[in-house]
């Protein structure tokens, strides 16, 4: 695209919408709703006549999010501000524009000062142990709940899991599009596989349908939504009689991420942060996880020139729990699951 073309809307959001996935891995749901909101700009700005991108001015950027601002909640107009953000760096980036219009797009404050909204340790581990398994519905919810709560995943991320995503001989969990559009490969606790293994083999029904969690009453078998796994937060909230300051699927993964930070980067001794950083070094930043560090760490070295132990090296140590922490087995083994090899036992 250039300047002096007449470009449509249609193709102007097509563009944006490459851009978002391949320049910056922006994953689908979030840039349906950039789309949107970009949308709704450009109609205002242009009707359905060509988009002149050189025409937009400050102005027309702070009265549009000013319109929001009257009529939707400031989540939403925080979302349409970096929606037009992200825009106009893309006409930037194109060179479709040479000034930085982004920054003339109004902030929303509207964060609350203070940790988000969560449940402590405690009342996180007795909302675990309040979970119904007397049904294959109660099996299902339990297990949707404690990859939440172990692992972190997102509602999205629980939809998506597929049943070859779960690694039994390695104890992993593959993740295959996170947030950030990158997917990511997260080891698997004895009380994660535990509970999936409970589920797969005494409540899931039998079908076709390649994902772990599926439907139990109505449409038996066919894959399950988002809204399910809100539903399956909610009703465990409510079995325990725990009255929680939000509700929904994000209130675990916020709680999971405020007891993290709260403990320090590594707290393998909490049974809640235990089966997402287990598997991290005491004194763990981010910056140390390269191949360098991967292969000081590796016991094998003296086999340095052996390529493919290194590249199993690479793959597994960034999972493997550090010596002195437990394995991945117990009761999650009757399903086949297998401790996955640390350093110097790859």
């Amino acid at each position: 695209m250039t300047s002096r073309d007449r470009l449509t809307l249609e193709e102007v959001l097509t563009a944006f919408d490459e851009h978002l996935r391949r320049t910056r891995g922006v994953c689908p749901g979030t840039r349906r709703n950039y789309a949107r909101f970009v949308r709704a700009f450009l109609r205002v700005m242009f009707c359905d006549g060509p988009v002149e991108v050189a025409n937009i001015c400050v102005r027309d950027v702070v009265e549009f999010v000013g319109g929001l601002s009257r009529r939707y909640q400031p989540g939403t107009v925080e979302l349409a501000a970096s929606a037009l953000r992200s825009f106009f760096r893309f006409l930037r980036a194109e060179g479709l524009r040479g000034d930085r219009l982004e920054d003339a797009v109004p902030m929303v404050p509207h964060r609350r000062s203070g940790l988000v909204r969560h449940l402590d340790p405690g009342r996180l581990e007795q909302l675990i142990a309040s979970l119904d398994s007397s049904s294959p519905r109660g099996l299902r919810d339990r297990a949707i709940i404690v990859c939440m709560v172990r692992l972190g995943l997102r509602a999205s991320e629980v939809v998506a899991l597929r049943l070859e995503d779960l690694g039994w001989g390695n104890a992993v969990v593959r993740v295959r599009a996170r947030k950030t559009g990158h997917g990511a490969l997260l080891p698997l606790p004895d009380g994660v596989g535990a509970a999936l293994a409970g589920y797969l083999q005494h409540g899931r029904p039998d079908t076709r349908a390649r994902q772990v969690f599926v439907l139990h009453r109505i449409r038996v078998g066919a894959p399950i939504s988002s809204s399910i796994v809100g539903r399956a937060v909610d009703n465990a909230l409510r079995r325990a009689e725990m009255a929680a300051p939000m509700r929904g699927a994000n209130l675990l993964r916020h709680s999971l991420a405020t007891i993290c930070s709260a403990t320090g980067p590594v707290c393998a001794r909490s049974p809640t942060c235990s089966g997402i950083v287990r598997w991290l070094p005491p004194g763990f930043t981010p910056r140390l996880m390269s191949r360098r560090w991967v292969r000081s760490r590796c016991r094998g070295r003296r086999r340095r020139h052996d390529r493919q132990h290194h590249r199993a090296g690479r793959r597994f140590h960034r999972v493997a729990p550090w010596p002195g922490l437990p394995l991945a087995q117990s009761r999650a083994c009757v399903a086949g699951l297998r401790p996955i090899p640390g350093p110097g036992r790859a």
